[in-house]
């Protein structure tokens, strides 16, 4: 029954929406796909089943959704979100009626014809329920500003001798091909046992990320590299 109402609303809109907006469905991950697939090829639009919630909303201008948590993600990027169907109630009879806490952010529509009519004048910005956002700000999530895994890594690294690796000082990391933040990414400091002197030595790792960018297909192997760069002794340690 529910995927049946479901197929109706993506039937109504694609009906009566197709010629001014591009439309893509798109399912969990645990949905049965094959109905969709079909619904989709008869309808003549995309089905969507591998990229993200981050990925889609980010090329989206408005959401459909059925009490997804998707609906908070698209508020904070200040997309609007409509409801049709609620997850959160399944079985219930009275699914518009629910006292789900991630129902109550967008608005509600009992049937596609509803939807259609509160749609011919699209909306910008998010339309979310204040009062739902600010209670799920209080009783689910926290403070919603892109920062809560920052802040759980802090709370993490604060449990001291617990852990041999803490949370980096810096958490911003915008290292690129050739412009890194941390040197030793691109070049590890060795110390010659005989001569005393310092030099480096490339690292591994970049140069996989070199071979991999520009297709190179020489293999280098620099742990065969292993003669001081001042002296040309065999001895060398790692210098931290």
């Amino acid at each position: 029954e529910g995927g049946d109402r479901h197929f109706k609303m993506i039937e109504t809109i694609v009906d009566r929406f197709a010629m001014d907006w591009n439309i893509l469905v798109t399912t969990h991950p645990g949905v049965i796909q094959e109905p969709y697939h079909e619904l989709c090829k008869k309808l003549k639009v995309p089905l969507d089943t591998e990229a993200g919630a981050f990925v889609l909303l980010n090329n989206s201008d408005a959401l459909i959704h059925a009490g997804s948590i998707m609906a908070v993600n698209a508020h904070i990027l200040k997309i609007p979100a409509y409801q049709y169907g609620d997850v959160n109630v399944k079985g219930s009879d009275s699914w518009w009626a629910s006292k789900s806490a991630m129902s109550q952010v967008s608005p509600m529509f009992k049937t596609p014809t509803a939807f259609v009519k509160h749609f011919r004048i699209p909306r910008t910005g998010s339309n979310a329920n204040k009062a739902a956002i600010e209670n799920l700000v209080k009783g689910r999530f926290g403070v919603i500003d892109g920062k809560a895994t920052e802040r759980a890594a802090e709370i993490i690294s604060n449990v001291k001798g617990q852990f041999t690796m803490c949370w980096p000082d810096n958490t911003n990391d915008y290292s690129q091909l050739t412009i890194v933040q941390d040197p030793a990414k691109m070049c590890i400091p060795r110390k010659c046992g005989i001569c005393g002197r310092i030099f480096g030595q490339v690292s591994p790792e970049w140069i996989g990320m070199l071979k991999k960018a520009y297709d190179l297909t020489v293999d280098i192997k620099p742990q065969y590299d292993t003669h001081c760069a001042h002296c040309g002794a065999r001895f060398i340690k790692s210098e931290k």
